[in-house]
């Protein structure tokens, strides 16, 4: 009876013992070997942030022969952000501190940039002062369209470019009758749409708040073009037929989640027949279904709605009393290099180009 109590208690320890022998370095480990730090806050998704971390940390190792560890901070999308740094800068004034334990914020509207530049958040940066070259106007100019790619103090800089538009499931739309693919954001209002529209919470998701802002602006647009006139009268009428849109649409809402990134999965899943999104989610969701369903190349379907959209900038910044100023510096020249450049939109394998994920960004 005492053996067989030792031989269970020993298969038990193996039990116990065998994960802890056979788990990976774990990130605690690696960030204790390495010889510099960066911490980054973001609302990037895992495939950005595994991209460009093991692809900075080579071009680290390679530029100044040391190792770094890149500690992603990812808290959700750009209103748990701002509550975070709002939380954050308010608990470090109260005690005294400059910082907040953070170098990076990395991605994001141009809008929420803004916020915390004028909150005397963000620090400008040396980027432009050492490549102007990188700010010409036929190459990063200030403003296209009405939108800001930097800010004029250097204090953010737009890292990528994005737009938005719909992404749809060929197959639902079979299922629910429609014969003809969207083409516009009043599509979205199709009464054949309901419970079939997947939305994300404009006051939880930066880029579903901007999406929004394309579909009042571009309403706006159209009467202003047609009036010959930007009074209040006609815009004040473009912004009433705007929001009558995103009424009509949220009124087919299947939800309204937290996450930009809910929507084109559901759509994918056929959970939802179109979803609002953000470009690179919209072609990031065709190849992913083209390359795990054999033959479904032309079941998912992303595009931008013409005259609807806009290309804005997803920016970076350095925080006020970033602990790893200098490679915080370095983290932002890079992504604005051409090597950072190539990660956003070329093939996996090229070289240059990204390990593992296409990200799909411009």
């Amino acid at each position: 009876m005492k053996r067989r109590s030792l031989i269970i208690f020993a298969l038990l320890a193996a039990i116990v013992a065998l994960p802890m022998l056979l788990r990976r370095e774990t990130a605690t480990s690696k960030a204790s070997r390495a010889d510099d730090r960066l911490v980054i806050l973001t609302p990037h998704n895992e495939s950005i942030r595994q991209e460009f971390g093991e692809a900075f940390a080579a071009w680290w190792k390679h530029s100044t022969g040391r190792t770094i560890h890149v500690d992603w901070r990812s808290p959700g999308g750009s209103s748990n952000i701002r509550m975070v740094l709002d939380a954050a800068f308010k608990a470090a004034e109260e005690t005294g501190r400059e910082g907040i334990g953070i170098d990076v914020f990395f991605g994001g509207g141009a809008y929420d940039f803004e916020i915390q530049s004028a909150a005397g958040r963000l620090v400008p940066s040396d980027v432009i002062r050492n490549h102007p070259d990188w700010f010409m106007e036929d190459s990063i100019p200030q403003t296209v369209s009405g939108e800001v790619f930097y800010d004029a103090q250097a204090r953010w800089i737009g890292a990528c470019l994005s737009s938005f538009g719909i992404c749809y499931n060929s197959d639902s739309l079979r299922r629910l009758g429609v014969e003809a693919l969207p083409a516009s954001w009043e599509d979205l209002t199709n009464p054949v749409f309901f419970r079939q529209v997947a939305l994300a919470d404009p006051t939880k998701s930066g880029s579903a708040a901007k999406a929004f802002e394309m579909v009042i602006q571009q309403q706006m647009q159209e009467l202003v073009q047609g009036a010959g006139s930007d009074g209040d009268e006609v815009l004040a009428r473009g912004w009433t037929r705007g929001l009558q849109i995103i009424q009509a649409a949220s009124a087919n809402a299947r939800y309204f989640t937290d996450t930009s990134q809910k929507p084109p999965i559901d759509v994918i899943q056929g959970n939802s027949a179109v979803g609002l999104c953000i470009d690179f989610y919209g072609r990031g969701s065709y190849l992913a279904t083209a390359r795990r369903v054999n033959g479904a190349a032309d079941r998912i379907g992303y595009f931008s709605p013409p005259d609807g959209t806009v290309l804005s900038a997803d920016p970076l910044a350095v925080l006020r009393g970033a602990p790893h100023f200098s490679v915080a510096q370095a983290f932002m020249e890079y992504v604005l290099s051409m090597d950072g450049q190539k990660l956003w939109n070329f093939k996996v394998g090229v070289p240059g180009g990204p390990a593992r994920y296409e990200l799909r960004r411009l």
